[in-house]
């Protein structure tokens, strides 16, 4: 699990960057920690360090799950989905992924792609015609789709990419007055307004928007809404057998197999995304999922998220998944430079890599407020998911706490 390990620590390391130093959370004294499922000896480490985070850091609720060769071997529940209620953690809870959500689509796209819908290098200027036509930068119509994956299309927002996305929702929202809506293509026809920030596939910018634009693309491919499309490509496929939904921003829209969210002690409120003037907790409307359903929007159990990663990537081990294994290894190669020349780790098609001696490890993470996920395929033919209902304000002490249980617990092998 040495992947695994590495891929915490990294996850909540590269949060923690963009975390403002604040003091952490103090657990109330009787903080319960639940266990629902299986004790499984192999994994008691992680389930342990889960534990010990959630009493550190008041979270109420999370989930484990492991996937090793294509067969469900471990997963553990604690504390609440619903804290107020009482109600614990189950084996079929449903959690928000946040950015977990663009593997998702990353997956969609690719299955499309071996299906002959469209090549990794077709332009937007033939996927999106009618968008691009008056888009402001001719460089737009000459995006890829490669480079959509991977975050080089030339959108970049900095760290601030989630906020940027929010204000273009706000901006259509009070566009839209009493009773109007914001729709995901609404969003991409506002952003093409604006040139790239930019050259394509000469920089490396985390992009939420450009998830987006996946997004519309299955969309004009299938001639079927994103859901239903990605359900139908990447959910139903043999063995897979997950349940996932995309999720609504408000806390009384919640499917009722999903758990409620939970900012952290002290959290000031914020304007509702969608109902412009009207205070909010972040985790009750502060971010548009619906809108942004590609990028950020999937609801998924810890179970259904482990067995699509394995799914994802059994090809590199000689079993029927999800993409074949000419597809998985371009999944998971290099991307040319200029990207990440230099770097130990890289983002490939939709997933972060990390070669290691023993094979690849792939991961990736989610975060926003209320949420925090996390999902790893390491060389050893193991798939792992976590997910939880809160995400601490501090995230160095956070990070720090992690890699401190992380390398007690590699010291422990």
């Amino acid at each position: 699990m040495r992947c695994l390990f590495l891929c915490l620590a990294c996850f909540f390391c590269a949060l923690g960057a963009c975390a403002e130093p604040t003091s952490p959370e103090t657990p109330p004294a009787d903080t319960p920690i639940l266990r629902a499922g299986p004790q499984d000896a192999a994994y008691g480490a992680l389930d342990d360090l889960m534990a010990e985070l959630m009493i550190r850091w008041t979270i109420p609720g999370c989930a484990v799950a492991v996937v090793k060769a294509g067969t469900m071997v471990h997963w553990q529940g604690f504390g609440y989905a619903d804290r107020e209620r009482k109600i614990p953690v189950e084996r079929d809870t449903l959690f928000r992924v946040a950015s977990v959500s663009k593997p998702i689509t990353a997956v969609a796209v690719l299955r499309m792609v071996e299906r002959g819908k469209f090549a990794l290098d077709t332009p937007l200027g033939e996927l999106l015609p009618e968008d691009v036509r008056d888009a402001s930068d001719p460089n737009i119509a000459r995006v890829t789709v490669r480079q959509l994956l991977q975050h080089s299309a030339g959108w970049d927002d900095g760290d601030h990419d989630e906020v940027a996305l929010r204000n273009d929702v706000r901006r259509l929202a009070r566009l839209a007055g009493p009773g109007g809506s914001v729709t995901p293509a609404d969003i991409v026809r506002h952003r093409f307004k604006r040139p790239l920030d930019f050259m394509p596939g000469t920089d490396h910018a985390y992009s939420n928007f450009g998830y987006v634009v996946l997004g519309r693309i299955i969309e004009r491919a299938t001639g079927k809404p994103y859901p239903d499309a990605v359900r139908e490509i990447a959910f139903t496929a043999p063995g897979t057998d997950c349940t996932a939904i995309i999720g609504a921003a408000g806390l009384n829209e919640l499917d009722p197999r999903e758990a409620r969210y939970y900012d952290f002690p002290g959290a000031q409120p914020v304007e509702a995304v969608l109902s412009p003037g009207k205070a909010t907790a972040w985790p009750d409307g502060g971010i548009a999922t619906t809108q942004l359903d590609s990028a950020l929007g999937w609801v998924t159990s810890a179970p259904s998220l482990a067995l699509f990663t394995d799914r994802t990537f059994a090809a590199l081990h000689g079993r029927s998944g999800l993409l074949t294994e000419k597809t998985v290894r371009e999944v998971i190669a290099r991307p040319a430079p200029p990207l990440w020349v230099g770097a130990e780790a890289y983002y490939g098609l939709g997933w972060r890599v990390r070669p290691l001696p023993e094979g690849p490890c792939i991961w990736h993470g989610g975060s926003m407020p209320g949420t925090s996920a996390l999902v790893v395929h390491d060389p050893g033919d193991v798939s792992i998911a976590v997910v939880m209902n809160s995400r601490p304000r501090d995230w160095d002490e956070f990070s720090r706490h992690l890699r401190q249980g992380v390398e007690r617990m590699a010291g422990n092998r």
